[in-house]
């Protein structure tokens, strides 16, 4: 039996890897660079101050409006343990 002979795409196929891999193996070029590290002074940007004094008030009123609620719901936790008030007949 004879050898099947190549086609001409494959031969063009053959080919065009052939030559893609030469180029691939070009020699390379060496350069050598010294890089020489450059030191640059990084500028200090003064920055505003700025001003919370909103935060302080804003807290202060939450924690003002809290407390107030938990010291409601205790005295009326223990105005219903006592039995003082009675609350749709909700016992404690």
């Amino acid at each position: 039996m004879s050898k099947k002979r190549q086609t001409k795409k494959q031969k063009i196929a053959a080919s065009t890897r052939q030559n893609f891999s030469q180029v691939l193996s070009a020699p390379s070029i060496s350069l050598d660079l010294k890089l020489t590290p450059i030191q640059r002074e990084i500028p200090i940007q003064n920055t505003p101050t700025q001003d919370y004094s909103y935060v302080i008030a804003d807290v202060r009123k939450t924690l003002l409006i809290t407390s107030l609620l938990i010291i409601l719901d205790l005295v009326i936790y223990f105005l219903l343990k006592q039995k003082i008030i009675s609350f749709f007949g909700l016992t404690f």
